[in-house]
């Protein structure tokens, strides 16, 4: 929302990659994890835009607008942040929750959320944040 959507999905994508390898291989539940591994990419490819919309700086399309609002309506209030922050917030979280709805609808199935839930548990996470080490190596 804050940061340029580009670079949002960028940093995004190896979080979503890093889920996908906790997986177990497509062999064991090829529809399931196949379904599941397109709803990660999907999240983060179409999330990313409709997080942009919020704020003018989160996507380039936002500048146009307001550049072409000021040259086709010369006298009208010049549109400044918070106006668009208020247009633009509400409009992304129906968007989010619409799209968060429809991926539900179409890559989630009943009972999924078991399966997957041994593979994404709490304590594979805290395992993996314990490997990644200290975030200062020295001491304050």
């Amino acid at each position: 929302m804050w940061l340029h959507n580009v670079a949002a999905a960028v940093m995004m994508m190896p979080v979503a990659t890093g889920i996908l390898h906790r997986l177990p291989p497509a062999d064991e539940q090829p529809e399931l994890m196949n379904k599941f591994s397109r709803a990660v990419i999907l999240t983060v490819v179409y999330a990313t835009p409709i997080g942009g919309i919020s704020t003018l700086t989160g996507t380039g399309v936002n500048l146009i607008i307001i550049g072409m609002w000021k040259s086709l309506v010369p006298n009208a209030k010049p549109i400044s942040f918070n106006n668009w922050f208020f247009f633009g917030f509400p409009a992304a979280v129906l968007l989010l929750l619409c799209f968060w709805c429809m991926l539900c609808l179409i890559y989630v199935r009943k009972g999924s959320s078991r399966v997957l839930s041994d593979y994404l548990d709490r304590a594979h996470l805290k395992r993996d944040l314990e490997a990644l080490g200290k975030f200062f190596a020295f001491k304050f």
